[in-house]
This record gives C-alpha cells, sequence and structure tokens, in this order.
C-alpha cells in the first residue's frame, strides 16, 4: 500500500467521521428528532461541531496532500 491510497483512506475516513458528528447521514425528520431528543447541554453540542470541523478539515488536507502526490510527484 503506498503513501496516496493511505492518504485517501484518511481523508474517507476522516469526512466520513465528520459527516456522522454532524448528522449529515440522516434526512431531515430525523435529525430534527435527533436534535430535539439530545441532552440540551451546549458543551456537547459544541464538541461535536468542533470535532466533526476537526475531522472534516484533516480530511481535506489528507485529500490535498494525496493529489499533490499523485499530479506532481506520481506525474513525473
Amino acid at each position: 500500500m503506498g503513501y496516496l491510497s493511505i492518504f485517501i483512506y484518511i481523508g474517507i475516513i476522516s469526512l466520513f467521521l465528520a459527516g456522522i458528528l454532524v448528522g449529515a447521514w440522516t434526512d431531515g425528520n430525523r435529525q430534527r428528532g435527533n436534535y430535539y431528543s439530545q441532552n440540551p447541554d451546549p458543551k456537547e453540542r459544541r464538541l461535536k461541531a468542533k470535532l466533526s470541523t476537526w475531522f472534516f478539515l484533516i480530511s481535506l488536507v489528507s485529500f490535498a496532500i494525496a493529489a499533490i502526490y499523485y499530479f506532481w510527484i506520481k506525474g513525473s
């Protein structure tokens, strides 16, 4: 397994975790139900949003590194 596939896997896993934390893989009715049935503690929601943002940024960086590796290093 090369560097390219490692960075792509890291990006996919990070993007998937960010989507789970933010609730992006549910429809509107389920997300509304989850919002109102969760603990209304704002610290927990802020923690989920912060973790989701970090996972998303990790996935962007990982995909960018994979693209740089593919187009400039592997392509030459």
